[in-house]
């Protein structure tokens, strides 16, 4: 078997330097947007655990002359400086005294950035083990192709081996009703649309709101390392002494995943052991608890237009309880409830004597129920501080099946989606391709639907034989304060073989309690 190989994540996330243009039209509610969305994303980016994905940023303010308002610096447990110096930016432009046209200092700035970057070129590769690369963000009002002309004239003269990227972000304003004409050619650039200078200069336009600017600094949380290829799929062979069909792909996050945050438990179900607490109810012995979930029903949604990229976590089953805490009446009311519930929202028909019946309700056809956790409420007080603050509230989606249950999934927030940029198929492949893949996928076999009960995986064998040398490392097992005598050895389940007389259980595909189609809903 080939040995399996690795590649190292995150090893070329670059130094970042954003250069903000005062000039007119920038005005007091495109900073404050342009600062909101920043500190949100450093929220986040500085939050999440593994390899830092922002590790360094730098902030200029481009007014009558440039003004380094954060020196290039490691954003990770950096959280106040950088608010501090978002809220400086926001003074530094309402204190300015006359409204800016256009900035002359430009080029000033730009080689100001790449003197701080050489100076701390040093201190980057000590605290991030790795030689970082300098990318430069222009944010500006100004038309983006005079911008980009400027800044290549100033990058031509710097001859800087680490630079990247230089990226001219043109904030377009919603409400701006008059261009210039040399502004006009620029207006028609849609929200994401890009344009190269050289091949180092990009000019990318997006509109002047906080989500738009959100899913622009989110990018800088992906990967940009190309030194690996991510997957290998490996097809069937096309001749019978050939090389099977190998296709390789990367892989990119839809959403951040939510198990690198502290708060990770609100963003999920959890009714194994896996986040629980211990409590002692006054006995010796310490129990495992759960929260019991408190969620609220917020909209329905129709069930087409769930992009199945933005669900995650372990899929739940939600059957009526059977607390016997419960009255009677009322365990019996709440079961005819939620089946009714059920039924609503995906039974299309039903039988009575016979005969066939719409039952349904036309406006809850297809619909699925989304809910979120009730999230717990800050204390207020004297003592309130932000320890104490509100937790996030996650939501989740119920999907009805034709059965007396529901499945609950998680599904992506605002705050843990990713841009995901999808090139369209505008042309047919080319013919030698489509025979080729064509051939391969005829050797597959076919199934009519997917039966997990007669898919298995290996794990009972990995699970039960020792796992090399830590299985001869552990140390002996202690009862009752004395080690374990060397002959008690415990059988390995893996030596016993099972009767050649012995009839070997195969699952049925009709009769299933959760495997028939019955039983789960048509999304999944």
């Amino acid at each position: 078997m080939e040995k399996t190989t690795h590649r190292v994540i995150f090893s070329r996330q670059p130094a970042r330097i954003m250069l903000v243009d005062f000039s007119a039209p920038f005005d007091m509610d495109t900073c404050h947007t342009l600062q909101q969305s920043v500190g949100r994303f450093f929220c986040l980016a500085c939050n999440l655990s593994g390899p830092p994905r922002a590790p360094f940023f730098g902030l200029f303010a481009l007014g009558n002359y440039p003004e380094a308002i954060l020196p290039l610096q490691p954003s990770r447990n950096n959280l106040p400086r950088l608010e501090s110096a978002l809220n400086e930016l926001q003074i530094l432009f309402n204190n300015s005294q006359t409204k800016i046209k256009k900035s002359r200092c430009l080029g000033q700035g730009l080689q100001e950035a790449v003197a701080q970057y050489k100076r701390q070129s040093n201190n980057l590769l000590q605290n991030a083990g790795y030689w970082c690369q300098l990318e430069l963000i222009i944010v500006t009002s100004q038309n983006g192709t005079s911008v980009a002309k400027q800044a290549e004239k100033v990058i031509k003269t710097l001859q800087l081996d680490s630079l990247r990227k230089v990226q001219v972000l043109v904030l377009h304003q919603t409400d701006q009703l008059r261009f210039d004409d040399e502004e006009a050619s620029d207006s028609q650039l849609s929200e994401g649309s890009t344009e190269e200078l050289e091949g180092i200069v990009d000019i990318l336009t997006v509109m002047n709101d906080s989500l738009s600017l959100e899913n622009f600094f989110k990018t800088w949380l992906q990967d940009t390392g190309t030194d690996k290829e991510h997957l290998h799929l490996s097809m069937p062979r096309l001749a019978p002494d050939g090389e099977n069909l190998l296709l390789k792909f990367d892989l990119h996050e839809r959403l951040i995943n939510p198990a690198l945050l502290s708060c990770a438990a609100q963003f999920c179900l959890q009714i194994d052991g896996e986040t629980t607490t211990r409590t002692n109810f006054g006995g010796n012995k310490a129990t495992m608890t759960v929260p019991v979930y408190k969620m609220r029903a917020e909209q329905l949604v129709h069930a087409d237009s769930i992009c199945e990229s933005t669900l995650f976590g372990q899929p739940l089953v939600m059957k009526p309880t059977s607390c016997w805490k419960m009255d009677w009446d009322e365990l019996e009311t709440n079961q005819h409830n939620v089946y009714a519930l059920c039924h609503l929202l995906n039974v299309f028909w039903s039988f009575k004597d016979g005969k066939v019946f719409f039952t349904f309700i036309p406006k809850f056809q297809n619909m699925v129920l989304l809910g979120s956790l009730e999230a717990e409420q800050p204390n207020q007080g004297p003592l309130y501080s932000k320890s104490s603050c509100s937790k996030p509230s996650g939501h989740f989606i119920l999907m009805p099946s034709q059965s007396c249950a529901l499945v609950v999934r998680s599904i992506a927030v605002r705050e843990l989606i990713l841009p995901c940029e999808l090139s369209t198929m505008n042309e047919t492949p080319n013919s030698e391709s489509l025979d080729i893949v064509s051939r391969s996928l005829e050797q597959l076999v076919e199934n009519e639907s997917y039966n997990p009960l007669l898919t298995d995986s290996g794990l009972y064998e990995c699970l039960s034989r020792p796992q090399g040398n830590k299985q001869q490392k552990r140390k002996p097992v202690t009862q009752g304060g004395q080690k374990t005598k060397k002959n008690d050895v415990t059988p390995d389940p893996s030596n016993s073989q099972p009767s050649t007389n012995q009839k070997r259980f195969r699952p049925s595909l009709g009769k299933m309690v959760y495997g028939n189609k019955a039983s789960f809903p048509t999304q999944l």
